[in-house]
């Protein structure tokens, strides 16, 4: 029981609840606000680029508690359902709020990149198969705005790590050569890697924790 409750200090059950319901209601595009409902709005499939921008924006709402601390404190149970419900209105709220408006804007500056890179070429009298020319040319594709994306969400994905800290520990533990690689988490050289406000992780063990103590506390001896 003791090697169990080693392991489970491990789990950020917090992070768990938030990360993982928002993925899912991204990956299968649940809507629960007005917006997605609107006639004038247009469908909106999920890509590789927006995953890795919803996970970071997840993992930054995971930081902070979200139960007003001015409040009376809940069972671990409803405040699980009310974690999971404000994950899935950040996701909804990130999707088309945030993503979709920045994708319209990725297109238009490519399309008029493309535009003014090919005023340029013909500005300086280049031929129509000059560098310019073809990079003009890729500018003006839709996978230009893709990779233009795909790039910002790696950038906010970075950025995340850096913010939550999680960067640096993740470095250090790389660092340290006496941990012997990924051998040493065999070996019980592991580096406990938590999120910058580990006041929010350790309650959420601790809740855990005790609720493990009186089930077992409670069990008859036999």
């Amino acid at each position: 029981m003791d090697t169990v409750k080693e392991y489970l200090g491990y789990i950020n059950p917090h992070w768990i609840a938030v990360v993982v319901t928002g993925m899912y209601i991204h990956l299968r595009q649940i809507c629960v606000i007005g917006l997605c409902f609107d006639e004038e709005s247009t469908p909106f499939d999920p890509s590789y680029a927006s995953v890795l921008f919803v996970f970071s924006v997840l993992c930054l709402l995971a930081e902070y508690r979200l139960w007003p601390r001015t409040l009376k404190e809940p069972p671990i149970q409803l405040l699980y359902i009310y974690e999971m419900l404000v994950a899935a209105l950040t996701t909804n709220l990130t999707t088309r709020a945030i993503w979709v408006p920045l994708m319209h804007v990725i297109y238009c500056l490519t399309q008029e990149s493309s535009k003014c890179l090919l005023w340029f070429n013909t500005l300086l009298g280049l031929g129509r198969y000059s560098f310019l020319t073809e990079f003009a040319y890729y500018m003006a594709r839709d996978c230009a705005a893709m990779h233009m994306a795909f790039c910002l969400s790696v950038l906010s994905f970075v950025w995340m790590l850096d913010a939550t800290e999680s960067l640096d520990a993740i470095l250090d533990t790389w660092a340290k050569e006496e941990t012997g690689g990924f051998l040493g988490l065999y070996n019980g050289n592991r580096k406990h890697i938590s999120f910058a406000n580990p006041e929010v992780t350790d309650w959420f063990v601790y809740k855990f924790m005790c609720s493990t103590d009186t089930y077992s506390e409670s069990k008859p001896v036999v």
